[in-house]
């Protein structure tokens, strides 16, 4: 996106969007300290857009703008984006949250130690032991943060874990699905608000294509690190929201013309609590491996962690980005 003017009333800066709207040009309007400038998305009418803005603004000078010489507004319903791919993940979200709820999901451990999942989960997951628990013989991976906690003659076991399991065995879809399993209510509703108002900006400043694979990338490559850190059981889809943000970071640092409606300080606040809680579970890490007091944390921090770092790769990159001429 590309600003091509600004206004100090709110009503100019509408009747000039309507005028480009009537050429056939996309815009919108960001308030800015009480300016309004009109940003156009499509870098290829900057251009005219600008020759246009500086026609209105000169007969408003001069005063030769009439109520009756702006063009009819017409509707621009069919040309305002809609972020169908971002809409279309947050359904699948609430329908797979929905569906769990139904077959009855339970966090507690049966006697033997296996975690109980409803039946969509264990399809889900990035991979389900069946009957061979974690530290068993011919057991599922248990996660880097397990080994470095057993006893030194245990670990050896633990690092012949089958990794990725049901991966290698054909289902690669659970590379990505733990994104879209979420754990409680208060889990679902924090992620798809945030993917709401991320999800939309970038998918429209990326493109659909490039979204979708952007969405891919960050959530496999969130979900690898933390599995490879904690194991198989973990759900959420806050490593590609932690990408997002990563991503529109970076790009509001090195490509302003691009308009992403989010202010610093709600980025650096999710910054804060994905460093916060990695500075807690730090902490909880040598408690339990000095003193074998064990402090629980159920965050996957890792794939916070890793979303972030590969969103804010992606956009420095321009990997994923629309180069602009």
């Amino acid at each position: 996106m590309r600003k091509v003017g600004v206004f100090k009333e709110q009503n100019k800066a509408v009747d000039f969007v309507s005028c480009l709207n009537n050429s056939q040009i996309t815009a919108l309007i960001e308030e800015d300290e009480g300016e309004y400038a009109v940003w156009v998305h499509d870098e290829g009418h900057v251009f005219l857009a600008k020759k246009l803005a500086a026609e209105f603004q000169s007969k408003e000078l001069v005063g030769k703008t009439t109520k009756d010489e702006l063009p009819k507004r017409v509707s621009t319903k069919s040309k305002i984006y809609q972020p169908y791919l971002t809409k279309l993940i947050f359904t699948v979200c609430i329908f797979v949250f929905l569906l769990s709820m139904f077959q009855g999901y339970s966090e507690e451990r049966s006697k033997n130690g296996e975690y109980v999942f409803p039946p969509v989960a264990k399809v889900l997951l990035i991979d389900y032991p069946g009957g061979d628990t974690i530290g068993s013989e011919n057991s599922s991976w248990g996660g880097l943060y397990q080994i470095l906690l057993e006893k030194k003659d245990k670990r050896a076991k633990l690092w012949h874990g089958q990794i990725l399991d049901k991966v290698r065995h054909g289902e690669v879809w659970r590379l990505f699905t733990p994104a879209i399993l979420h754990l409680s209510l208060l889990h679902i509703l924090f992620n798809l608000l945030w993917l709401l108002l991320l999800g939309k900006m970038v998918e429209q400043n990326m493109g659909r294509i490039r979204y979708v694979i952007f969405i891919l990338i960050t959530g496999v490559f969130s979900n690898l690190c933390q599995y490879l850190m904690t194991g198989p059981y973990f759900m959420g889809i806050s490593g590609v929201l932690s990408a997002l943000i990563g991503y529109i970071w970076m790009r509001k640092r090195i490509a302003p013309w691009e308009v992403y409606f989010v202010r610093k300080e709600s980025i650096y606040f999710f910054m804060m609590f994905i460093f916060g809680f990695l500075g807690i579970q730090l902490i909880s890490f040598f408690v339990q491996l000095v003193t074998g007091y064990a402090l629980p944390i159920y965050i996957a921090n890792a794939s916070h962690i890793s979303g972030l770092f590969s969103g804010i790769f992606i956009a420095r990159t321009q990997f994923l980005s629309k180069k602009w001429s």
